[in-house]
């Protein structure tokens, strides 16, 4: 039974990156995303909607995606795809996945990949191949969840319907692989739902049976779940575990909301003939814009009576009007109700089960809420319908906590759950010597267990070809082969034929493939009998103890009792080995052990002593096991890509994104320079502009932008590279720069210069306050301040003259920039005055504690003082007459800076201290 783990928002305790769930239909799909320390949430599109359009659609800027894609394809739907999930991994030569796709009056031809014969889009400008577009579809839902979980997304699980082949599976397998997600697996679509049913599920006592009804826009599909809990008691505390056991599977692939969207178009466009000469049935254009009309108006209908039909030159100009009554539009489906009951008999007849043993109808998928659909199911099956799920999203939610739990990434209560196998698998066996050697085998019944294994074992002593089918309902299709070899030489080593083990899986996604097969076969070999290898680590513990105890005289006592003890122990180790060589000699023991059973022996053998007393020498019969090689093969059509197809399609899709990139850029710039045109066009007759510019000037400006524009409407321009747009544009910057910014300098210069001048004041109030109250700052420290504020007064006063004496149209004397550069060199200096702290006072020595005082150094740094001052002494009687005359003239001017200082403070301020300012 396979295990997986049940999201509760209290439980969860995330440890890696994040993981989504993917509901991919036909028509929208909807991404679940769980971070980590988060609860689940529905990633939402640039559009702020949590369904996004399955659809991709080419423009002249490249790709686009989603509802840029759906309004695209009423433009231009020859160059848009929609739908492109119903032939993703189908054949060409399927006509009815064909037809049913091309009931969506899609104007695009479907050719034949020649060498894989698959089916690719041939759409107005280019050819793509349907694993290509479902590749860039699931490159925008990554990029889309990365950009809403502001991280990195990897891991993921997606949904499918449950009767996809092989070939759709490994298909959408690989798209997603070329568009840079892991897929952990893939989930049945009913599956997922049933899933998230059992979180939320109220009655969880007693067996519960559930019925999911999954009616969306391209197919019908049935799921019987049954719920119970069962005991595990593997851990010390048994405890419960909830069980979700799918019962079975059913479905009609071709009854959808699509079906009955091309039916209502159909009736629309007889509609509009009736009224007109006009063929609208033979435009594939107007046909497609019916059918989009008739998706808007299905669901309307479903909750209103009527719905207005308005189209907008529909065809050749012609607008299309009316009303469609929702009795009308159930007319038109009724044909298609009958299949609606169908396959809900079908799942009931495989479950084993009657309606009345279905404790819950859930309806899922958009199409269920048609008023005429819910009418048909309560009446022919008289039951009462379920809406515990938010049947959007249930399938988005359900793969999002499965992916998270196969990551490991979240540790939660267990939930046990088994989903099943929709065909049968059978394995064919050839032999490549023997022609008349055969055998079969069904390795996977309709029904089986996904993640199980299925082994077939046969007794051959030639290679083998192994042949897998799959029944899909039209006969048995050859999917795989298998070349084994290495048989022959196998049986060269023994008498008998070998027994050949086949291993087969059926994965987690629904895939059978060889797992591996070996070959067996039984050999005679001679057993020796082994002594006793002796612990000569424990021996050197113990001599070593025995010496320690010795060197420190110990107790005697006390000595011979541990060596007693150790010695037991030494007699238990030898007694648990012989009883191992005993046990390693059993024959039933030996047959179970792996062909490495033969090199384990040889070490033992090196890694002991052989005893003087051997016993006699016995054979046994022992089982070799060799691994085989098997090459594969596929024959499923349309062919499964290669590991090199997949890195070619990578490539492919990282041309569309260099492109795509290159287009964006050009419309940038291109942008950038019509839009700069226009607005030096309307620049140029501003009054304020032509007051800094001469007449010759707006002349010359007026004609290079004539020139520009005419430039704009050339081929050199349409087909011009971003270099070249850019260096035009520079050209034009280049001759006008000048005037503009003589216009911007004029319109904010006499406001900055006011602005500076009162700044200005404001930091010599600074300074002359900082020289206040700070003051143990050196005197030369304040005068730079006072320096650097005149220097920039002085340069403001003499460059604002220069400028006012300028005509407007004249080079400029300074810039505004210039201003803020001068401004700066003052706050710099003053900021470095702001930051000087007063000095620390010198420690003085404890007086009333001479103990510790150190008169050694006392007495030295006295007499050091005393010899300083005789020798300033001495200087002082060498003066000459002209050296005091020079110093009592200093001191005069110094007195005098001093009192042209208080008269620029004012009459009124008193300083703490002189100054030298």
């Amino acid at each position: 039974m396979r295990t997986v783990f049940l999201l509760l928002p209290l439980l969860i305790s995330l440890v890696s990156s994040s993981v989504i769930g993917i509901d991919l239909g036909s028509e929208f799909f909807k991404i679940s995303l769980i971070r980590p320390g988060k609860k689940l949430v529905i990633v939402e599109n640039e559009h702020s909607k949590r369904a996004t359009n399955t659809m991709l659609a080419f423009t002249e800027q490249g790709r686009v995606f989603g509802e840029n894609a759906y309004k695209e394809q009423s433009k231009k739907p020859q160059n848009s795809i929609a739908y492109s999930h119903l032939l993703l991994g189908i054949s060409f030569n399927d006509e009815e996945s064909k037809s049913y796709f091309l009931k969506s009056f899609q104007p695009i031809e479907l050719i034949q990949d020649e060498n894989r014969t698959s089916i690719s889009f041939k759409l107005a400008d280019q050819e793509l191949s349907n694993e290509e577009a479902m590749t860039m579809i699931l490159e925008f839902a990554r990029k889309m969840s990365e950009k809403f979980s502001e991280g990195s997304i990897k891991d993921c699980a997606i949904t499918i319907p449950s009767y996809w082949t092989r070939a759709q599976r490994l298909y959408l397998i690989y798209a997603a692989q070329a568009a840079g997600l892991n897929v952990l697996s893939l989930i049945h679509e009913n599956t997922a739902a049933a899933f998230y049913y059992a979180i939320d599920r109220l009655d969880n006592e007693t067996q519960h049976h559930a019925l999911f009804y999954n009616l969306g826009s391209s197919s019908l599909q049935v799921t019987i779940a049954k719920y119970f809990y069962t005991n595990q008691t593997a851990s010390k505390k048994p405890k419960q575990i909830e069980t979700v056991e799918i019962l079975s599977h059913t479905s009609d692939k071709y009854l959808g909301g699509s079906l009955f969207d091309s039916v209502l178009a159909d009736y629309l466009a007889g509609e509009f003939e009736k009224h007109s000469v006009l063929k609208v049935k033979d435009s594939k254009k107007a046909m497609m814009k019916l059918f989009q009309q008739s998706q808007s108006v299905k669901k309307v209908l479903s909750a209103s009576k009527s719905s207005p039909v308005i189209i907008n030159n529909l065809i050749a100009g012609v607008d299309f009007k009316t009303t469609i009554a929702r009795e009308t539009f159930e007319n038109l489906i009724e044909p298609y109700m009958e299949r609606l009951i169908a396959p809900v008999a079908k799942a009931l007849e495989i479950a084993g089960l009657s309606i009345e043993e279905i404790n819950s109808f859930e309806l899922i998928g958009g199409v269920t809420r048609v008023p005429k659909v819910q009418e048909i199911l309560k009446e022919k099956l008289q039951v009462n319908l379920g809406a515990h799920l938010n049947g959007d999203e249930a399938m988005a939610h359900g793969a999002a906590i499965f992916a998270a739990n196969i990551s490991a990434v979240i540790q939660v209560k267990p939930l046990w759950l088994t989903d099943i196998n929709m065909y049968n698998v059978w394995a064919k066996f050839y032999s490549t010597y023997d022609m008349d050697f055969y055998k079969e085998s069904v390795i996977f019944k309709e029904g089986a267990k996904l993640n199980t294994v299925k082994k077939v074992g046969f007794n051959h002593s030639h290679d083998v070809r192994v042949e897998i089918f799959i029944d899909y309902g039209k006969g048995y299709n050859q999917v795989l082969t298998y070349y084994v070899s290495g048989v022959d030489e196998v049986a060269k080593k023994t008498s008998e034929e070998p027994y050949i083990l086949f291993v087969f899986n059926l994965d987690y996604s629904g895939l059978p493939y060889l797992k591996r097969v070996q070959a067996q076969y039984e050999e005679e070999v001679v057993v020796e009998e082994k002594p006793v290898k002796k612990d000569k680590k424990k021996e050197a513990k113990v001599k070593q103890e025995e010496k320690e105890e010795k060197d420190e005289e110990t107790n005697e006592n006390n000595s011979e009792e541990k060596t007693k003890e150790d010695g037991e122990e030494q007699n238990d180790s030898e007694e648990n080995t012989s009883e191992n060589n005993e046990e390693n000699k059993d024959p039933e023991d030996s047959s179970e052990n792996k062909e490495s059973l033969e090199d384990s022996s040889k070490e033992e053998a090196s890694q002991t002593e052989e005893s003087a007393d051997s016993k006699p020498k016995k054979t046994k019969i022992e089982t070799r096991k060799v691994k085989l090689d098997a090459k594969e093969v596929e024959h499923e059509l349309p062919t499964p890509l290669t590991q090199a197809q997949i890195r070619e399609l990578k490539s492919k899709l990282d041309s569309f994104k260099t492109k795509e990139e290159e287009a964006k850029k050009l419309a940038e710039v291109k942008n950038d320079l019509e839009s700069y045109i226009y607005y030096l066009q309307d620049k140029i007759e501003e009054e304020y502009f032509t007051k800094v510019t001469t007449d010759d000037e707006r002349e010359a400006y007026s004609k290079l932008i004539s020139e520009t524009k005419e430039y704009l409407e050339s081929d050199s321009y349409a087909e011009a590279k971003v270099t070249e747009i850019k260096s035009k544009k520079r050209i034009i910057e280049k001759n006008i720069s000048d005037a503009l910014e003589r216009e911007k300098e004029a319109e904010i210069r006499d406001q900055m210069v006011e602005d500076a001048f009162e700044q200005l004041g404001k930091f010599y109030e600074k300074i002359i306050s900082i020289n206040t109250t700070k003051p143990w700052i050196p005197q030369e420290d304040i005068e730079a301040g006072i320096k650097r504020y005149t220097e920039a007064k002085e340069w403001l006063e003499e460059k604002a003259k220069e400028q006012n004496a300028l005509k407007p149209w004249e080079p400029l004397a300074f810039k505004t920039s210039d201003i803020e550069s001068k401004l700066s060199l003052v706050v710099k200096q003053i900021e470095k005055l702001k930051r000087m702290q007063k000095p620390k006072p010198k420690d003085m020595p404890d007086f009333a504690n001479f103990k510790d005082f150190d008169w050694k150094k006392f007495k030295e740094e006295r007499d050091k003082a005393n010899k300083t001052e005789e020798g300033n002494k001495t200087e002082e009687g060498s003066k000459t007459e002209e050296e005091s005359k020079a110093e009592e003239e200093t001191k005069t001017q110094k007195e005098e800076k001093t009192e042209e200082v208080k008269l620029e403070l004012g009459d009124n301020q008193e300083e703490p201290r002189k100054t030298d300012l």
